[in-house]
C-alpha cells in the first residue's frame, strides 16, 4: 500500500510539472518567437548598414516600434530555392530553422534575400548564409552591393562555437573586414577565404587564432551560399526577375 501512495504520488508530481511546462511553453513561445523576429531586423538592418542605434556609442538601440517601422520602409524579401529561382511564395519570418539551414544533399530548401532600398534608390541584397564550424551551424546575414559582387557587411545571427575562440565570430573586429570584399569579378565567382594567414587581395579576410575548423566552416558556406545566391543574381544582371 504505501508502494501505491508512492507511486501515486510521484505520478501526481509528475502531470503537475508536465501541465506547468506546458503553460509556461504556450505563454513564453508568442513571445520568443518576437523576439526572434526583432532581432533578425536589426541585424537586417546593421548588414544594409543602417544605423540602429540612438545614441553615438552604439550603447542604446532605437525603440523597437522606430526599427520597425524603418524595417517596414525600407526591406523586402524574396526566397529562392535551392536552384537559386524564386520559390513559391513564403513568408521568410515563418521559415522553420529545418528549412533555412538543414542540408539535405549539400544544399538547403529555401535561400532567403532581405532586399534593402536605400533613400536615393540604391538597392543591397541580404543574403542568408550558414553551415558547419566546429561545434555547430554558424548563421550568418551577408549583404551585397547593388554590382552583387561586393559585400557590404556581415552579421551573425546565431552559433554554438568555444567561447573566446570560434565564438569570436560574432565580434566586430573579425566581421568589420568582410565589408568591401569580393565575392565576383569579371564575370565569375571568386574563392572568399577566411585564411590562416594575413589576409591579402580582395576576397581574404583574417581568421580566427585556434579557431581553424570555424574559419573552415565560413570559407565553406560564403563560397557554396553565394554559388546558388548568383545564379539569382545571374538573371538581375541580365535585367530578369
Amino acid at each position: 500500500m504505501d508502494d501505491f501512495k508512492t507511486i501515486r504520488f510521484a505520478l501526481i508530481i509528475c502531470l503537475g510539472c508536465s501541465l506547468i511546462l506546458a503553460s509556461a511553453y504556450s505563454l513564453l513561445d508568442p513571445m520568443y518567437k518576437t523576439n526572434k523576429k526583432n532581432e533578425l531586423r536589426e541585424l537586417v538592418l546593421r548588414a544594409s548598414g543602417e544605423n540602429i542605434f540612438a545614441d553615438a556609442d552604439k550603447k542604446i538601440k532605437k525603440p523597437i516600434a522606430d526599427i520597425e517601422a524603418v524595417f517596414e520602409k525600407k526591406i523586402s524579401f524574396v526566397v529562392l530555392d535551392s536552384n537559386g529561382t524564386l520559390a513559391d511564395q513564403q513568408d521568410v519570418f515563418k521559415l522553420s530553422d529545418t528549412q533555412q539551414f538543414k542540408e539535405t544533399n549539400g544544399v538547403k530548401k529555401y535561400y532567403p534575400i532581405f532586399v534593402y532600398t536605400a533613400d536615393n534608390g540604391s538597392k543591397k541584397y541580404v543574403t542568408q548564409m550558414s553551415g558547419k564550424g566546429l561545434w555547430s551551424t554558424i548563421k550568418s546575414l551577408v549583404a551585397i552591393e547593388g554590382d552583387f559582387e561586393t559585400i557590404a557587411g556581415f552579421e551573425v545571427i546565431g552559433h554554438g562555437e568555444t567561447p573566446g575562440l570560434g565564438g569570436e565570430v560574432e565580434q566586430d573586429y573579425f566581421r568589420d573586414p568582410f565589408k568591401g570584399q569580393k565575392l565576383y569579378e569579371n564575370g565569375k565567382q571568386l574563392y572568399f577565404e577566411v585564411t590562416k594567414g594575413k589576409a591579402v587581395g580582395n576576397h581574404q579576410v583574417d581568421g580566427l587564432s585556434g579557431a581553424t575548423m570555424t574559419c573552415k566552416g565560413v570559407t565553406a558556406f560564403m563560397n557554396k551560399d553565394y554559388a546558388v545566391y548568383n545564379r539569382y543574381f545571374n538573371s538581375l544582371r541580365k535585367g530578369g526577375m
